[in-house]
Order: C-alpha cells, then structure tokens, then sequence
C-alpha cells in the first residue's frame, strides 16, 4: 500500500497523511470544507477510504459538486497519487511519496537495447485495460491507419 498525502492547493489546511481505513471531508458549519468528523453540525460531504485494493472517494447520498480530475463523481471513484479532488471549490491534490534511490541504474547497452519494455496503459474508456507497447512508433487517432483508434469526432486523424 502506497503511502498517500492530501495537500490542499489553497492552504486550507496542513498537507494531511492517508491511512488505512475512513477519513472524512466535511463541510463545517462556518462552511470551511476539511479533513475530520461529521459530528457538531458539519456535513459529511466525502470520504476517503483506504484498503488493500486502494484508495476510493465515497460520494455521500445527495451531494453534488465533487470532481475528481475535472470529471464529475457521483457515487464512487478510483484514486491514485496525482489526482485532484474538488469538494465545494476546494483543491486536494493526492501525493505519493517518492522512492528513494538507493543505486544509479545500470547503464543501457551500446546496441540501444534494453530489457525493459515500455507500455502505454489504457485507463478508462474503450481502451480500459489494453496495453500498448513502445517498441516502434504508434499512431494515435481516429483515421483508420492509426495503430491505436480514438473513435471521437473531435480527436485528431493522427
């Protein structure tokens, strides 16, 4: 389990750690929207919740107005260092702590090969799941040429 920060873009609040289990965003009652319980008047608007599968956001029963990454969350959605979460116009950015490097990397050799294979993921959408590799160059577009096809009328042939 990866360790996770909320850090609030407006200074809301201290940068707060995420552990495993519940914490809630609550909206209090002098309106300030913040990390804690929903007891003394204030409204459970969210919830973090963190377990071995991941970090979720809970949206709570009638709440409106909540984004991840500038989408719209109704209900649930899957989080991962790097995302932006907006409760009632404020900015929580999840941070992931960074790794260490204990050793420099083994240098590549001369022929440019490397056993590593880079993959491009798909997340979400009609390409949820697939993964690409970065061998060669890939075309991306919705003509019919393309290596990897975005069926959207406003994405570009190539």
């Amino acid at each position: 389990m990866q360790n996770l920060l909320v850090h609030f873009s407006q200074q809301q609040q201290p940068d707060q750690p995420l552990r495993p289990g519940v914490q809630r965003i609550v909206r209090q009652a002098n309106g300030s929207v913040r990390l804690g319980d929903a007891g003394h008047g204030a409204l459970l608007l969210a919830q973090f919740c963190m377990d071995d599968r991941g970090l979720w956001l809970q949206v709570g029963n009638g709440i409106r107005g909540i984004h991840v990454n500038g989408r719209p969350v109704r209900r649930m959605a899957l989080l991962r260092a790097g995302d932006a979460v907006y409760v009632d116009g404020v900015e929580m950015v999840l941070q992931g702590e960074v790794e260490i490097l204990l050793q420099a990397p083994a240098p590549r050799n001369e022929d440019g090969g490397d056993e590593q294979q880079r993959l491009l993921r798909g997340v979400g959408g009609l390409h949820h799941g697939r993964s690409f590799t970065l061998s060669r160059a890939r075309l991306i577009g919705r003509g019919n040429e393309a290596d990897i096809a975005i069926d959207d009328p406003a994405f570009a042939e190539q």
